[in-house]
C-alpha cells in the first residue's frame, strides 16, 4: 500500500474515532440535562392538569377535555386522570411519530421515560390523581441533531486535513519519486542526477546519497569507456590519423570475405600518398601529420554515405579502402570519384596527392591475393603516372550475373519464397541464448539458396530492404508461433528510418501479443550512429511492445562506446574483426576485456561474433563474454532443424 493510501487510511480511522468520541462526549455531557428537563416538563404538565381539576366537579367529560388538551401540545406522550378511588376518568396518548434518530444512537443515549404523578385533595381528602409521561422523542431528536452538527464539522475538518496531508505528503515524496526514476534510469543505462533538494532532512539525505551513487557510477562508466578507447587506439588504431591500423584491417578483410551476411562482391583500393618522404622534409613532420589527418578525414567523410565502407592506414604512405557492393559497372566511377574528392588536398608539391590501385573482390577470395593485386595495380598507376589503375587480367565482379534482380526480388517478396536459417548464440554453459535469423533465397537452378550477403545489398539499392524486413519478421513470428524459442531478426537501416515499420509491427504483434518476449531485434552499430536520437526512440517503442533489442557488428565504426548509456539495448555483438586474433594479440585482448567490462557496467550483455576456433572461444569465455556465436560452435541451419 502506498504512503498516500496509508495516510488516508490513518486519517479516516482517526476521523471515525474523533466522530465517535465527540458523539459519546455530547451524549454523556447533555444526557443528564435533557433527562432532568424531561422530568421537570412532566411534573410541570402534571401540576397544570391537576390545577385544572381542583375546585371543579371531577367527571369523565371534564377529565377527557383536560387529557386531550394536554397531549395536543406535543410535549406529553401519555396522560392518565383518575378519581380518588383510582378509577380512570380519562386517558390520552400522543401520536406515534417515526423517530428520526437511529436505533444505535437511541441505545447510546438511553433516556429513561420521564413520568410525574400529582395527587389532588379536597380538605385533605384525595379526590383524584394525574399521571403524565413527557414526550422524549423531541429531546432525543435534539440530542441527535447536536451530535450530527459536531460530527459534520469534524468530518469537514478531517477531509480538509486529509487533503492537505496528501498534498504535503506528495510534495515531500516527490524527491523519492525522482529517486525511483533514477533507479529505473540506471536499469536502462542512464545516469541522471535528481536536481532536487528536499526541505525534509531525512529525505534530503536519501536524495543526496542517491545522487552521489549515480555520479560515482557515471564516473566509473566514463573511466571504463576512456580506458577501452585508449586500449583500442593502442591496439587497433593508427596513432597519427586515428584510422584503424593494419592489424584490424587484416582481421576485418578476412571476416568480410568469409561472412554470409556481408556483400558478396566489392572493390578494394590501395592508396599511396605521393612523395610522403619529400613532404616530410619540405614541411616538417607536424605539418605533414596534419595533412595526413585531413586526408583521413576526407576518406572518412566519403565512407559515411556508403554501407560497409572500411578504411585503414596500413603503413607510412599507404591507406586502404574496402568498398562492398561496387561492381563491374561502378568500379571505374568509384575510382574516379574518389580521386576527384581528394583533389582538394593537392598543393604545390605534387600535381596529384595520391595514386590508387583498385581490384574487385568476391566472397571467398584470398585476402593476401587481393592485397597483392591491389599493390600491382598501384605500382602500374605510379609507373604510368595515372591517378588509378586496375590490375591486368582480372575479371570484374558483376553484381547480378544471369539474373533480373528487380523482378526476382519483387516476385520472391510477393510469393514469400524466402526461407529462414538460424545460427545459435551460446552462453558460457552451452545453453542457447537465441538463434540469429539468417534469410536465404532458394533458386530453381541452384543447389544451395542464396545467402543474405548476395541479395540484401541489391534489395537495398532497389528500395526493397524495408519490405524484406517486414516479410522476415512475419516469417519469424510464424516460426515462434510453431516452436517457442527466442529468435533475433536483423533490421536494415531502411527499416529504422521507415515510419510505417513500427505501425506495421504493432498491428501484427497486437494479433499475437504472447510472441513478443520471444522476438529480438538486432541492427548494425553503424545504422544507429547515423541518427542516434531516432534509433533510441525506435528501440524504446519496440521495448514498450515487449521485445528485446541487440546491437551487432559493434566496434566496426570505431566510435566511443559512451553512446551505449542512452540506447537501451540488452546485448552487444562484438564485431568479428575484434574477435579474430584475440588469443594471439595481448593489447587487443586488453581492449576486448575493457569493452566487455564497460558494457557490463551498464547491465548490457556481450556476445562475440564469428568465433572461428575453440582457442578463441575459450579465451573469450575467460574474458567474461556472456555468449559466443560462430562456425566453431554451430553453423547456420534451417530453423526447422536449427
Amino acid at each position: 500500500m502506498s504512503l498516500t493510501r496509508q495516510l488516508l487510511l490513518v486519517v479516516l480511522l482517526s476521523l471515525a474515532a474523533a466522530i465517535l468520541g465527540a458523539t459519546t462526549v455530547v451524549v454523556v455531557s447533555t444526557r443528564g440535562d435533557l433527562q432532568r428537563r424531561l422530568d421537570a416538563q412532566a411534573a410541570q404538565i402534571a401540576q397544570l392538569a391537576a390545577r385544572g381539576l381542583v375546585g371543579v366537579q371531577i367527571d369523565p367529560a371534564g377529565a377527557e377535555r383536560i387529557a386531550t388538551a394536554a397531549v395536543a401540545g406535543g410535549h406529553v406522550q401519555h396522560i392518565v386522570l383518575a378519581d380518588g378511588s383510582g378509577r380512570v376518568l380519562a386517558e390520552a396518548s400522543g401520536p406515534k411519530l417515526e423517530s428520526p434518530v437511529p436505533e444505535w444512537f437511541s441505545a447510546i443515549a438511553a433516556l429513561r421515560p420521564a413520568v410525574a404523578s400529582i395527587g389532588i385533595a379536597d380538605d385533605g381528602r384525595p379526590i383524584g390523581k394525574v399521571t403524565v409521561e413527557a414526550a422524549g422523542l423531541p429531546a432525543l431528536a435534539e440530542l441527535w441533531a447536536t451530535a450530527r452538527r459536531i460530527s459534520d464539522a469534524l468530518l469537514v475538518l478531517g477531509l480538509i486535513s486529509a487533503a492537505l496531508g496528501v498534498l504535503v505528503l506528495r510534495r515531500q515524496l516527490a524527491p523519492l519519486e525522482r529517486v525511483a526514476e533514477q533507479a529505473d534510469a540506471i536499469l536502462h543505462n542512464r545516469f541522471e542526477p535528481s536536481g532536487l533538494r528536499p526541505s525534509a532532512p531525512e529525505l534530503r539525505r536519501v536524495v543526496e546519497a542517491m545522487d552521489r551513487l549515480v555520479g560515482r557510477m557515471k564516473e566509473q562508466f566514463e573511466e571504463e569507456i576512456a580506458r577501452s578507447e585508449r586500449l583500442r587506439r593502442e591496439a587497433l588504431s593508427d596513432q597519427v590519423t586515428g584510422l584503424p591500423n593494419r592489424r584490424w584491417f587484416d582481421h576485418h578483410l578476412q571476416d568480410v570475405l568469409a561472412a554470409d551476411d556481408e556483400s558478396a562482391h566489392g572493390a578494394l583500393l590501395l592508396l599511396r600518398v605521393t612523395d610522403l618522404d619529400g613532404r616530410n622534409r619540405r614541411h616538417g613532420y607536424v605539418r605533414t601529420d596534419q595533412w595526413l589527418r585531413e586526408l583521413a578525414g576526407a576518406l572518412t567523410a566519403l565512407g559515411r554515405a556508403r554501407e560497409g565502407w572500411a578504411l585503414a592506414r596500413l603503413r607510412g604512405a599507404d591507406f586502404v579502402v574496402l568498398a562492398p557492393g561496387v561492381d563491374a559497372a561502378g568500379i571505374a566511377t568509384f575510382g574516379t570519384g574518389l580521386i576527384t574528392a581528394l583533389a582538394s588536398l593537392a598543393d604545390g608539391d605534387t600535381p596529384s596527392p595520391v595514386r590508387c590501385g583498385l581490384t574487385p573482390y568476391r566472397r571467398g577470395d584470398s585476402p593476401a591475393m587481393l592485397l597483392a593485386q591491389a599493390d600491382a595495380a598501384l605500382s602500374a598507376a605510379e609507373a604510368a603516372g595515372t591517378d588509378w589503375q586496375l590490375p591486368p587480367a582480372v575479371e570484374l565482379a558483376d553484381a547480378a550475373p544471369g539474373h533480373d534482380w528487380a523482378a526476382l526480388l519483387r516476385t520472391a517478396l510477393q510469393e514469400e519464397r524466402f526461407v529462414l536459417y538460424g545460427q545459435p548464440a551460446l552462453a558460457a554453459d552451452g545453453s542457447v541464448l537465441h538463434h540469429e535469423v539468417l534469410a536465404r533465397l532458394p533458386l530453381a537452378d541452384a543447389d544451395e539458396p542464396l545467402v543474405a550477403g548476395t541479395f540484401v545489398p541489391i534489395a537495398a539499392r532497389l528500395g526493397l530492404a524495408a519490405d524484406l524486413d517486414r516479410l522476415i519478421v512475419l516469417l519469424a513470428l510464424d516460426q515462434i508461433d510453431r516452436e517457442r524459442r527466442p529468435l533475433a531478426v536483423n533490421l536494415s537501416e531502411a527499416a529504422l528510418r521507415d515510419r510505417g515499420f513500427l505501425d506495421f509491427f504493432a498491428i501484427e504483434l497486437g494479433q499475437r501479443p504472447a510472441l513478443a518476449p520471444w522476438l529480438i531485434f538486432e541492427t548494425r552499430e553503424a545504422y544507429v550512429l547515423h541518427d542516434l536520437d531516432a534509433a533510441t526512440a525506435f528501440i524504446a517503442v519496440l521495448r514498450e511492445l515487449g521485445c528485446r533489442f541487440g546491437l551487432d557488428h559493434v566496434g566496426r565504426s570505431f566510435a566511443p562506446a559512451g553512446y551505449l548509456a542512452r540506447l537501451g539495448v540488452e546485448y552487444l555483438k562484438l564485431d568479428g574483426g575484434f574477435v579474430r586474433g584475440v588469443d594471439r594479440e595481448p593489447v587487443q585482448r586488453q581492449y576486448v576485456e575493457a569493452l566487455c567490462r564497460s558494457a557490463h557496467a551498464l547491465g548490457i550483455s556481450v556476445i562475440a561474433e564469428r568465433v572461428e576456433s575453440e582457442t578463441e572461444a575459450a579465451d573469450l569465455r575467460a574474458l567474461g563474454f556472456d555468449g559466443l556465436q560462430g562456425r566453431a560452435l554451430a553453423a547456420p541451419a534451417p530453423l526447422g532443424r536449427a
